[in-house]
């Protein structure tokens, strides 16, 4: 009976953060003040983080080594040696990936968190912004992992509208001052896809000049 109670405990938990992810997307004010106050949503959302990512990667890893199966040479034979260091580094890789990106994505939220401070905010301390504000990442990844080209848009868009939320409820800022802080971080984003774009092409060109000056070889 009690193993019962437990397991049942422990699955109106699960679905409870996932309700509160959709809450989040929804822009519930409730479960944003919520999420804020509670001390324990970071330790939560980080490791429903890399639950979700180990799934993904490991998902890839192993199609990664099927595809290097199938169109493995015939009569080839890869010595034990090299067979133990893919698997390692592989490993390796996938247990590492998701701090490194947490870690990246950490330092990169700061900027959103400043320009929220320079339009008035006060927040409380940062991890509760970065909390919120990238709370529905554990089922982002999977999604725009399996379903890109529709999940990716959606989540791009959403993300400023739960930005303005998070500025008014983290930040206590009001809508207009959210809405400000929401358009200078927009144009921001955009400057710097632009400058990518335009560096791109600056590195394209030379490349492409060079291929059509190529002596070709003789028929």
């Amino acid at each position: 009976m009690g193993s019962f109670l437990n397991e049942k405990a422990l699955i109106s938990h699960k679905m409870g953060y996932f309700q509160d992810i959709l809450d989040v997307f929804l822009l519930k004010d409730k479960t944003y003040k919520k999420l804020a106050n509670d001390n324990k949503t970071f330790r939560r959302f980080f490791v429903s983080y890399l639950v979700s990512s180990y799934i993904v990667y490991g998902f890839f890893a192993m199609l990664i080594g099927l595809a290097m199966l199938v169109f493995m040479p015939i009569g080839f034979v890869p010595k034990p040696d090299m067979v133990l260091a893919g698997i390692a580094i592989g490993i390796g890789v996938i247990l590492i990936l998701p701090f490194v990106l947490f870690v990246i994505q950490y330092v990169l939220t700061l900027i959103p968190y400043i320009i929220g401070l320079m339009f008035g905010g006060t927040p409380r301390k940062y991890s509760d912004f970065f909390k919120i504000l990238h709370f529905t990442l554990p089922v982002q990844i999977p999604l725009t992992a399996f379903f890109n080209e529709i999940a990716n848009p959606v989540f791009g868009v959403w993300h400023f509208f739960i930005l303005h939320k998070t500025y008014k409820v983290v930040h206590r800022m009001n809508s207009s001052q959210a809405m400000w802080a929401v358009i200078v971080y927009l144009i921001l984003v955009l400057f710097v896809i632009a400058v990518m774009v335009l560096l791109f092409f600056s590195f394209l060109g030379p490349i492409m000049a060079l291929a059509n000056t190529a002596p070709t070889l003789p028929v």
